[in-house]
């Protein structure tokens, strides 16, 4: 804002003197603005909670948003507001709250909430005052063996860019030698020719150079 109105002063060949230092106006400005981004959220949040008033009861399809030690935020899919399921619903399991992927993992049965997993919730209450909603988990989680996305994020995949140890030609899988490499007699049952100390197109034998 001061420096749109320092160009505009410029333009119109005058000097623009706030009569103050700037530093001071600065923060001024920049506390305003938070106060104002402060106001919108809040009256946002006010809003879907009095949108959401109507629908207590009712069962949406959502996304964690958000994992916390105290529970997870959950996205409704068809109205986009958030609500806290609290860490007290799932009472299936123990939960322990893992800040490294920001999950909550069961200690018993392993069943696991990260983020970006798909859930389904009940409005369970929203609190018009505090500008809140609480969720009831109906079904969601992941169980069992983990996630491909999982493991790459663990570390637990080999790397891929590893070459697979070559095979000699002689031998097979097994490790047991060819049936050539022996002189035996192959599939069709001729033996193959033994291999002389002469070069191809060459009668004459090899003969070292002093």
């Amino acid at each position: 804002l001061l420096t749109h109105r320092a160009i505009k002063a410029i333009l119109h060949n005058t000097t623009y003197d706030p009569k103050v230092p700037w530093d001071q106006l600065g923060m001024q400005c920049s506390a305003t603005e938070r106060r104002a981004d402060e106001a919108t959220r809040d009256v946002m949040a006010w809003l879907k909670c009095e949108y959401m008033q109507d629908r207590v009861g009712e069962d949406f399809d959502g996304v964690i948003a958000a994992v916390t030690a105290f529970g997870f935020f959950v996205e409704l899919k068809e109205v986009f507001v958030e609500g806290l399921v609290h860490i007290s619903q799932l009472r299936d399991d123990y939960y322990q709250f893992d800040s490294t992927f920001h999950r909550l993992v069961g200690e018993r049965t392993g069943k696991r909430f990260a983020i970006g997993e798909s859930v389904r919730i009940k409005v369970a209450s929203v609190n018009l005052d505090e500008r809140k909603m609480d969720f009831e988990l109906l079904t969601g989680g992941v169980t069992g063996k983990r996630s491909l996305r999982d493991r790459l994020r663990e570390g637990d995949l080999p790397d891929s860019g590893k070459a697979a140890p070559k095979q000699s030609s002689g031998a097979k899988a097994g490790g047991k030698p060819s049936a050539k490499s022996d002189g035996q007699p192959d599939a069709g049952g001729e033996k193959p020719a033994k291999r002389t100390g002469a070069r191809s197109g060459s009668s004459k034998p090899r003969t070292r150079k002093r």
